[in-house]
């Protein structure tokens, strides 16, 4: 399967305004690519959805559990080592 990288912006746009950002994770979430994301792109995103956007931090768990989901590269072990801290620790 083809796996791609978004850019974190691609991330915001979707989470906070659809349109083509959210296309391209209904694309993945429906089997047509992987997205592999790393640890600096989780961590950027979540930074950027806490104080630009004022998510909290309910939602913001659940959006990087949303976000890990897609992408199959990581390992449920490097996934728990990395939620330890998360963003601004």
């Amino acid at each position: 399967m083809l796996g791609v990288t978004l850019d974190t912006n691609i991330y915001v746009s979707a989470l906070e305004f659809g349109g083509v950002g959210a296309r391209l994770l209904g694309m993945a979430r429906a089997g047509m690519f992987r997205i592999d994301v790393s640890d600096a792109i989780l961590d950027e995103l979540l930074t950027v959805l806490r104080d630009d956007f004022r998510w909290d931090g309910y939602r913001l768990h659940f959006g990087r559990e949303q976000d890990c989901q897609y992408d199959e590269s990581r390992s449920a072990e490097a996934e728990a080592r990395n939620y330890q801290g998360g963003p601004g620790r």
